[in-house]
């Protein structure tokens, strides 16, 4: 597996926390360093509109995710 760094999205609920840090450390352990772009319970969104949360915090996060485009 290949040592990059690379950028993730878990969409998840708070309760499963715990379980964003299995999986960092399982990636890690297996050569792939990640930055999580996730939303913790630790610094959860305390918005209330369905639409900002999507626009506004979910999908610049979800874009910093996005497949890699080469660069020419």
């Amino acid at each position: 597996m290949s040592d990059q760094t690379r950028n993730v999205f878990v969409s998840h609920i708070h309760e499963d926390d715990a379980g964003l840090g299995e999986l960092r450390a399982l990636l890690e352990k297996n050569g792939l360093a990640i930055r999580d772009y996730s939303i913790h319970s630790d610094n959860p969104n305390n918005a209330n509109s369905e639409d900002y949360i999507k626009s506004q915090i979910l999908a610049p996060r979800i874009r910093a995710c996005g497949p890699r485009r080469a660069t020419t």
